[in-house]
Parts: C-alpha cells; sequence; structure tokens
C-alpha cells in the first residue's frame, strides 16, 4: 500500500461549505491539492493535478456536477468522484452513478458516513449514503402524481401559473407550490431546469 496520502479536490461554489467538506476531508487523512468554485474550474483542475478523489457539488454554475463527471470520463482520468448534494432525488443519484461517480452523499450526512464514502471511493469501491439507498434502484412507481405531471406539461408547453391554474381549476398559487416541489424532486433550479429536466428525463408525452 502507498504511504502517500490520497489527493482529492473539492469542488463546490459555497465558500461555508468548501470549508466544511475541507475539514471532513482532512479529518481522514487526505491530503487536498485543489479547491474548484465551479464546473468548469473542476475540470480544469482536475485534469491539470490529476487527484485520487473529487468531492463533487451537484449545483455549480458554468458546468453542473453531472456534466463535470462526463468531462471527467471524456478525459480518460482515473479520478474517482464522490458526489456530496444538499438535495438528493432518485434521478440525479441514477444520472451521477451513470455519469461515472464511484459515492453519493448528502451534505448533511454525518462524519462517519463520509469518511466511510472517503475511505471506499479511494479504494475504487461504489459508497451510498444509507439514506439515499432506496434511490439508488429508481424512483418509486409514485413519484410524481397526476397534477404534478400536468403542471410539467404546462411548464414545457409554455404556460403561466395563472393558465396551468385555470386549467385545472386550482389557485396559482397551488401550482407555484407544485413547481416548488417539482423542483425539489428533480433536484433543480428554476421553471428552465424543471422544463430542461421533465424533456430530458422523458417525464411528458
Amino acid at each position: 500500500m502507498s504511504s502517500h496520502p490520497v489527493r482529492c479536490l473539492i469542488a463546490d461554489d459555497h465558500p461555508m461549505m468548501v470549508e466544511i467538506v475541507r475539514m471532513r476531508v482532512e479529518a481522514v487523512g487526505f491530503e487536498i491539492v485543489a479547491v474548484a468554485h465551479d464546473g468548469a474550474m473542476a475540470v480544469e483542475l482536475a485534469t491539470k493535478l490529476r487527484p485520487d478523489v473529487a468531492v463533487i457539488d451537484i449545483s455549480m454554475p458554468s458546468l453542473d456536477g453531472i456534466e463535470v463527471l462526463e468531462r471527467f470520463a471524456a478525459a480518460g482520468l482515473q479520478t474517482r468522484s464522490l458526489v456530496f448534494t444538499a438535495r438528493g432525488s432518485a434521478l440525479t443519484l441514477r444520472r451521477a452513478m451513470s455519469a461515472g461517480a464511484y459515492g453519493f452523499i448528502g451534505k448533511s450526512s454525518t462524519q462517519e458516513v463520509v469518511s466511510e464514502a472517503l475511505r471506499a471511493v479511494a479504494a475504487g469501491r461504489r459508497y451510498l449514503d444509507p439514506l439515499m439507498t432506496g434511490a439508488a434502484f429508481g424512483a418509486p412507481p409514485a413519484m410524481f402524481s397526476a397534477r404534478e405531471l400536468t403542471v410539467l406539461r404546462g411548464l414545457v408547453a409554455g404556460a403561466s401559473d395563472k393558465q396551468i391554474a385555470s386549467a385545472e381549476g386550482v389557485r396559482a398559487r397551488t401550482v407555484r407550490q407544485l413547481v416548488a416541489d417539482l423542483q425539489l424532486k428533480l433536484d433543480v433550479d428554476g421553471r428552465s431546469g424543471l422544463v430542461a429536466a421533465a424533456i430530458r428525463e422523458q417525464l411528458v408525452a
């Protein structure tokens, strides 16, 4: 076994979270070789420094975490990635693992879970946060209600909240709440993010 510490890259656009991740990574004995504050920087630094492990946030400017993983794979990097997210959905988990992530954990995970995940990923083993394990095998059949899917179809068609509410016979406030719920389930920000996710995941006909 090599006596050299595991070299780690952190990619997260929130300074406070970077410091939290830094402390958690250093607690395991890994060496932090670089910090990236957006996705493009993460790809650039990883390509240049070839770290053993990368801790990657899903939501970042320029390139999101999934796109970063895809760029790593396209570049043939041997860096093993651990996705560290505040909002984990079944769809996001599946996309991350398909894109090449070795691990997937929540930002609220305990130090014990983080340590176990980091060691597993560094050793080339897959690791899923126990609280997210159910999502690894696909979204539950009732992940989206009929009304949520109707709202998604309306958004994709370019309808406003008022137009969707009128068609559904509900208040615009109800539609706004459904939109917020959908953003959490799909782990995206904004209406444009919802539309892109709905089309990408083929959630609407």
